[in-house]
Parts: C-alpha cells; structure tokens; sequence
C-alpha cells in the first residue's frame, strides 16, 4: 500500500473514532426531534419567554383573538419553543384573562410574515407545549 492511501485509510479510521465518541456525547430528551441541540424540523426546547417570543405575540393577538373569538386584556407570552421549517413556527404559551393559558402556533415565513396557524384553549400553567 502506498504512503497516500495509509495516510488516508489513518485518517478516515480517526474521523469515524471521533464521530463516535461524539455521537455517545449527545442526550436526547424523551421526545423525538427534541434534545440539548437544535434539529431542524423538530422542536427545540422549551424556553422562559424574550423579547422575540413577545414581539412575535403581539404582533398576532388581534388574530388569536379573532380565532377564539374572544378579546384579551392579559396576553403575555411565558415560554416558547420553535421549529425550523421554511421558515419559523413559534409554539407560545400566553397567560390571559382569569388565569387562564393558550397555546398559540405562529408561522413566520422567510419574508419575516406571520400567520396564526392554530390555538389551543383551555391550558394551565402546568401544560407543557408540545407540537400542534
């Protein structure tokens, strides 16, 4: 065997040794498509809420609104995850009037547009966001 192909075949065995070791470094939480890293296509983990999470809120209240059919005084987001699609879904979890939560899917193309895909009604505090 020549000089170049042991050089090669020595390299090739160091990167599936360190790809190896790598991929045992990896923990998945129990949900597909959600771990300590970000996949795309799945969601990411959940996360206390931040100034995007609140602008992307309030920028589509007047549509949450219109899908239940209802007017919120309160609407403040407390976490959210996301998903990387083409473009952005954003899974939020908004406290409203009386105490009560929504679940609302906000899907922010590439353009940076917003439509509200869905709302889920009657969540509390203690309901974890799941896909929706």
């Amino acid at each position: 065997m020549s000089g170049m192909r042991k050089f090669i075949l020595i390299l090739a065995l160091i990167s599936i040794c360190f790809a190896s070791e790598q991929k045992e470094e990896i923990e998945f939480d129990e949900q597909p498509g959600v771990g300590h890293f970000h996949i795309a296509g799945g969601l990411s983990n959940t996360k206390p809420a931040d100034d995007e999470a609140r602008q992307v809120a309030q920028a589509n209240k007047a549509a949450v609104e219109a899908k239940t059919g209802k007017t919120y005084n309160t609407f403040e987001v407390e976490s959210y995850a996301t998903q990387v699609v083409a473009g952005t879904n954003f899974f939020l979890k908004v406290k409203v009037d009386n105490g009560e939560y929504v679940h609302v899917r906000v899907y922010r193309d590439l353009s940076q547009a917003h439509s509200v895909h869905s709302v889920q009604e009657g969540k509390s505090s203690s309901d974890a966001l799941a896909y929706f």
